[in-house]
């Protein structure tokens, strides 16, 4: 998965999704964000999507319970 920045989408690329966020990276702002566009983009609860890996970077690895 890989973040940009700009208005709130989800946009899938072969096996891979990008998700544009518009929030700060300040204090995770950004990555709470992404977790909430993927919440509803799979339609499950906030809480069932975890940052497995790439806390601070662009590319990241979410685990998400369905």
């Amino acid at each position: 998965m890989t973040v940009v920045n700009g208005k709130h989408r989800i946009e899938s690329e072969g096996d891979r999704l990008k998700i544009y966020t518009s929030a700060p990276r300040e204090n995770n702002k950004a990555n709470y964000d992404i977790m909430k566009q993927l919440a509803t983009y799979y339609n499950v609860e906030f809480y069932k999507i975890k940052l497995i890996s790439g806390q601070k970077s662009r590319k990241k690895i979410f685990s998400i319970d369905i």
